[in-house]
């Protein structure tokens, strides 16, 4: 019996995406594309209904035993959050999955945002602060990341 969970990541990334649409959206230039917006339960299950594979998948098979290796691009695009029919055979059909990360870990969440927490006191040199401020309107992202 398969120990995995498919969407393990899903509600992370979903978060995650609207968290950064949301802030992105309070200081975005007008060129921007629009926020992003969390798909209802509905649109969830259509766009894994209808999910393509992405990324890459390697199948590794010696004396008997197979092991797959998954990478992924990390975009932002809805329709890429979900596995395609060809992973989700492969995560089937798998006894047990390492992941880089178990966003399901409350500890390693709150690290993860403690990581990305700005830093009371810390500058940037001005004309690296301004470089990345140039980049972040550049990307529509918000001047709070610097």
């Amino acid at each position: 019996m398969s120990r995995i969970r498919p969407f393990l990541l899903t509600p992370w990334m979903i978060v995650a995406s609207a968290s950064l649409a949301s802030a992105a959206q309070t200081s975005a230039p007008s060129t921007c594309p629009p926020a992003a917006q969390q798909p209802s339960p509905s649109e969830i299950a259509e766009l894994a209904k209808n999910a393509k594979d992405h990324g890459f998948l390697w199948k590794a098979t010696k004396d008997g035993k197979t092991s797959y290796l998954y990478g992924t691009i990390h975009v932002g695009r809805t329709d890429w959050m979900f596995p395609g029919p060809v992973t989700m055979s492969a995560l089937r059909g798998t006894d047990a999955i390492a992941l880089e990360l178990d966003m399901m870990d409350p500890s390693i969440v709150q690290r993860l945002q403690a990581g990305m927490a700005p830093r009371a006191g810390a500058k940037l040199p001005s004309k690296l602060d301004e470089r990345l401020k140039t980049q972040l309107k550049a990307a529509c992202l918000p001047d709070q990341l610097t």
